[in-house]
């Protein structure tokens, strides 16, 4: 999912990661399952995930999990581009999801995620939701998801002066190959 830069929103597999990514995906087969990644990129930058999830019989499905990308320690230079020391960048969040399948052709969920960036001194600190729906067919094995992503607001802000939140909507759908052990998947952003 990390690999797709989180554009795998329906992809019905039991796998938790998927459950990070878009809450209607977290199930009652994804628990006790925990998930923990990290991939490095281009220039030292490292991106990290790890995720748990838990299931209620009656309440639902639940998953706590952290992302987060350390873009490391970085020249701290002046206008004449002389090195004056070193410092941190990194942002995180962390996430708390709901799921809950209302039959066997819809799911719907929603994720709570608290989000800190930190670079040098400056820190800033929101707070999203995310909203998403699944529908669906198990028997041809297409799947269709809608979330909404990054409802929200920041609380503090790096200056003074808070931002918007980068809200996006997406749209997935996927299909499983009866025969081949592959999963076709297209997002629209």
């Amino acid at each position: 999912v990390a690999g797709a830069a989180g554009n795998v929103i329906a992809n019905t597999e039991d796998d938790v990661n998927f459950g990070l990514w878009n809450p209607a995906l977290i199930n009652p087969n994804m628990h006790g399952n925990m998930s923990f990644s990290l991939a490095p990129l281009k220039g030292g930058v490292l991106f990290g995930e790890a995720v748990y999830s838990h299931s209620f019989k009656k309440a639902g499905s639940f998953l706590a999990g952290v992302k987060y990308v350390d873009y490391g320690t970085l020249n701290q230079t002046n206008v004449q581009g002389q090195v004056l020391g070193q410092f941190f960048a990194a942002d995180y969040a962390m996430q708390f999801g709901y799921g809950y399948q209302l039959d066997s052709n819809f799911q719907f969920g929603t994720s709570l995620k608290i989000i800190n960036s930190t670079y040098e001194t400056y820190s800033s600190w929101g707070l999203a939701l995310d909203f998403s729906g699944v529908y669906q067919i198990p028997k041809s094995g297409v799947a269709m998801a809608l979330i909404i992503r990054n409802v929200g607001t920041q609380l503090t802000s790096f200056d003074g002066n808070t931002e918007p939140l980068p809200l996006q909507i997406d749209y997935g759908i996927s299909t499983r190959f009866k025969h081949v052990p592959l999963r076709l998947n297209l997002t629209f952003e």
